[in-house]
This record gives C-alpha cells, structure tokens and sequence, in this order.
C-alpha cells in the first residue's frame, strides 16, 4: 500500500542500521547476554526516524544506510562514538577471541603514532571542558616507550589548567623509567586510598591517580595495554567520573569554607 510506504522504508532503514543493533544491545537481555534474538516487543520498540519519502534513495550499502540514519536522528559526535565503538570494539571481543581488535595492542604503525590513545585524551578533553568550560585549558601527556620493549601498561596523565602548549604531547620513556614512574604514583595511590580496598595500582586492573605536575593539578591514568581500554567510549566513561570527582571536591570544599565562617561569627 503505498499509503504506509513511507513508514516501511523507514523501519527498513532502522531496522537494518547499526543504531537497531546498538538499541537492542542495551534494552534487550536476550541480545546482549543470552542469544542474540530479540523478542517481537523488543523489536518493535526500536526508534525509527520520521518517515518520509524517498528516505532510502541513493543508499547503495550498509555505510550509506548508517549514514543516512545518522543525519535523520542527528547524532551528536559523542552519541556516534559510543554506537561505533560497540561495532569496532567490543562486539568483536565479547563474540570473538584473544585475535579480536579490542584485546590487542594500543601500539599502531608508526604512520599513526599513538592514534588510539591521542584520541582517547582529545575525548577525554571535551567531557571536561562540556562540564566545566569551553575556555578551560586541559593537555595531556602521552608515555609512549619502544614497541621491542614495553610494559603492559600504559600511562597517560590529563592536565588541568596547564600552560599553553601542545595539547596532546607524545613523551617518549623506556621501560625502566616507567617502573621507576609507576612505583611513584603507586606509593602516592597507597597514601590517599584505604589499603584494604584492594592495595597499590600493580594489583588492579585500572588505576586514577590525582596529583600535580610542577603546580598543575594532573589525573594519571594506568590501564593494560589493550585497545578496549583505551576507546573513545572507554574516555567518555572516566571523564564523567573524573568530572563527578572534581565536583564532590569543591562542594566539600565550600561546605568547610561556610563551616569556618559561622565557626568565626
């Protein structure tokens, strides 16, 4: 009927785009933790755009359809990188095995030097500066040692209100100077954390450390050297909480100011 042709063509385009995927991925356990196949109310409550006419024209495969579906929703950067990353990156490592993308090495060829981790900072970055200013000046640091010869791990700290300089500044280290860096920034974790929480960064998988960098207030982040730890979605995540962080912080600390205030009237 071509009355309803319209609708069709944008279920269609829905139907068979990575935002369905994704949806049902998040809204049905069926999908996301038992077999993939989703129940007939699940399906149905996937978002189709407005339809429209000619809303499948000159769409000739997937990447054109996931554009088109894309502009028709108007996906912010944030939202597309979170869609795409669960297609890059961890549905690849949750179906497949240790040769899946996610479980392999930050290391890329040297044309794309640190391209993961540059953008894993440049995300980072925009979290911090959507919740607490456009003019707010954050850098970041990269150390990045030989590929012959690596920990792994990998190090990367986030500057808050540093000097103006590089944004994301690639520092080359060897092995030996990282351990001596880590064993630094474990001892300081140790002394603001309750050690039966679970000990030092060596002993966890991930690890935040708050401290400064000659003045600069600097977040230092120790992670394994695997591409799932380090994706723009993985940022976006521990910006917020970093964020959150730093929030708590200066209510507590307006909460003491107004406290040494009535205690001196």
């Amino acid at each position: 009927n071509e009355k309803y042709r319209s609708y069709l063509e944008a279920a269609c385009l829905s139907y068979n785009s990575m935002v369905a995927v994704y949806y049902l991925f998040l809204t049905s356990g069926r999908c996301a933790a038992y077999i993939p196949e989703a129940l007939v109310e699940e399906i149905l409550a996937v978002p189709i755009p407005e339809p429209q006419k000619g809303i499948l024209n000159t769409i000739s495969n997937f990447n054109d359809l996931d554009s088109r579906i894309q502009e028709m929703f108007g996906f912010k950067d944030a939202e597309l990188a979170l869609i795409e990353d669960l297609f890059k990156y961890i549905l690849p490592s949750f179906k497949g095995g240790t040769t899946s993308i996610g479980k392999q090495s930050t290391w890329t060829t040297e044309k794309e030097r640190e391209q993961i981790l540059t953008e894993y900072c440049e995300y980072f970055s925009r979290v911090l500066k959507a919740g607490f200013g456009e003019d707010k000046n954050i850098s970041a640091t990269i150390f990045t040692e030989s590929a012959a010869s690596s920990l792994p791990v990998r190090l990367v700290a986030i500057h808050l209100g540093s000097p103006k300089d590089a944004d994301i500044k690639i520092e080359p280290i060897d092995s030996p100077k990282l351990l001596e860096y880590l064993e630094k920034l474990d001892a300081k974790y140790l002394d603001s954390e309750d050690k039966r929480k679970g000990g030092g960064i060596f002993y966890r998988r991930v690890a935040r450390i708050y401290d400064t960098v000659r003045g600069v207030p600097t977040i230092f982040l120790v992670k394994p050297d695997k591409v799932r730890y380090w994706t723009r979605s993985m940022a976006l995540r521990d910006a917020d909480e970093v964020a959150a962080d730093i929030k708590i912080w200066k209510n507590e600390a307006l909460i003491e100011n107004r406290r040494g205030q009535e205690s001196i009237v």
